[in-house]
């Protein structure tokens, strides 16, 4: 006799049906629509990008250094007396 063979389970369709469950996670809400519109998008609120939120922002990690370098530049030289 061959062994039975059990039917596949879709596990996260059984973990959304389920009520006791709850959602994975509940995005925050916010008054403004545009961020209201990144946050359930998962994307960043400086630049809208998906693959990655504000904290983790190369554009804003480029546009700081370029800042901070710009700054270093401007201050004026002390004189030597």
């Amino acid at each position: 006799m061959a062994p039975a063979v059990q039917p596949a389970v879709n596990l996260a369709a059984s973990r959304a049906a389920s009520p006791a469950a709850g959602p994975a996670y509940a995005r925050p809400t916010y008054s403004d629509p545009r961020r209201q519109a990144l946050s359930n998008q998962g994307a960043c609120f400086l630049y809208g990008q998906k693959d990655h939120f504000a904290k983790d922002c190369p554009i804003k990690a480029k546009t700081d250094k370029v800042l901070l370098i710009q700054e270093d530049s401007a201050e004026p030289e002390k004189e030597e007396p």
